[in-house]
């Protein structure tokens, strides 16, 4: 994530929050450990960081762990974001979002199984849901916490998504291939192929 013209960045192997700045790790935290579990991703919302653990918790941090949040089926890939006055999280071995608000209140929206990717547009304040059990992405108001959008891609699988300002979804598949929708009909725009490396 990027705080005040830092980045800060989950260096999983080392079980580390290095912030940069410039080229430069200028710090390193040491994050906590839990038992089977992987520091995974990370977001921000006001002050704090969250950080999602591979089959673990989500832990609010500000330099010392302020609340951690067991998030059931969690899953190898959870992924994070924050969007308007939460942060999300996805249970991605389940059907359900959780949201954790700045004042440490956990709710949950079930959405399709599998959710595992999000993405976020601030100025209509509706998150984005996609799922790799699925070929479908929910769009979800912040502001009533209901489903007011659902597509079907062309694809069979979400692995990553974008919102592309004003009114566009960057949906990357596990079928190579990178699909740009209109963010509220759900109509594929362009579909871009991806080259396999390696």
């Amino acid at each position: 994530v990027y705080v005040n013209g830092k980045v800060y960045v989950i260096a999983q192997s080392s079980n580390l929050l290095q912030v940069i700045q410039g080229n430069t790790v200028t710090m390193n935290y040491t994050l906590p450990s839990y038992s089977g579990a992987v520091p995974f991703r990370i977001a921000y919302l006001d002050g704090d960081f969250y950080i999602i653990y591979q089959k673990g918790p989500l832990v609010q941090w500000n330099g010392n762990v302020v609340k951690t949040f067991n998030i059931p089926e969690v899953g190898k890939f959870p992924a994070i974001i924050s969007a308007g006055n939460y942060v999300v999280v996805t249970a991605s071995y389940g059907n359900k979002i959780y949201l954790v608000s700045p004042s440490g209140n956990l709710t949950s929206i079930t959405v399709m199984n599998g959710p595992q990717a999000l993405a976020y547009d601030n100025q209509t304040n509706t998150l984005y849901v996609g799922a790799y059990d699925t070929n479908l992405v929910y769009g979800i108001s912040m502001s009533t916490l209901k489903v007011i959008y659902n597509f079907t891609l062309n694809a069979t699988t979400v692995d990553a998504m974008a919102f592309i300002p004003p009114d566009e979804l960057a949906v990357a598949t596990y079928a190579q291939q990178v699909e740009i929708l209109n963010a509220t009909t759900g109509k594929v725009l362009q579909v871009f192929s991806i080259p396999t490396f390696g």
